[in-house]
């Protein structure tokens, strides 16, 4: 089984594209060249498809592309970004806010298989949506400090979903604080 956070036997990114201090920006950028103007690097997880990241990058407006495997579209759409993202010398990570198991799974699988990946952001806190897949890797600690979570090599996502727990979470009360 692989290891995403620490990348044995995986070529790193140059120490040019490595850990790149950067802001994320919370407000969504409109002005690809003012946005490029900035003296910090910039991070944007709102991007919904490669066109917009086509649009930064060709103004040198980003320098760490989070592309959100579930507003993108799909696992597809996501590589396309990081794609662009690495042909623009800039970093790609998946961005998984609190999504549910599933959601995270497919952004484990992309992290996995993009070329200019340094890190993955993976929500820490309490998740009720992780439940639904009881198999998913929990992130361990790496044999140089930081977290990481093991890639599945088994075919799809690499978990199995339970579909009763998705029935149950299905119950808008549960989200109302009622049981």
């Amino acid at each position: 089984m692989g290891r995403l956070g620490a990348h044995p036997g995986r070529a790193r990114a140059p120490a040019a594209r490595r850990r790149l201090p950067h802001c994320r920006a919370r407000v969504r950028l409109r002005h690809p060249r003012r946005a490029a103007r900035l003296d910090l690097p910039l991070a944007l997880d709102s991007l919904a498809n490669r066109h917009g990241a086509l649009e930064f990058l060709r103004a040198g407006a980003l320098h760490v592309l989070q592309p959100d495997v579930c507003r993108a579209g799909g696992i597809t759409e996501t590589m396309r970004i990081a794609a662009l993202a690495d042909a623009f010398g800039a970093q790609a990570t998946p961005h998984v806010s609190i999504g549910s198991a599933v959601h995270f799974a497919a952004s484990l699988q992309c992290a996995a298989a993009m070329p200019n990946l340094e890190v993955m952001e993976h929500w820490a806190g309490e998740n009720p949506l992780a439940a639904i897949a009881p198999d998913l890797d929990t992130p361990h600690p790496g044999p140089d400090g930081p977290m990481v979570r093991t890639v599945p090599t088994t075919p799809g996502l690499g978990i199995t979903v339970d579909e009763a727990t998705v029935r149950r979470l299905a119950d808008t009360r549960l989200w109302q604080g009622r049981k």
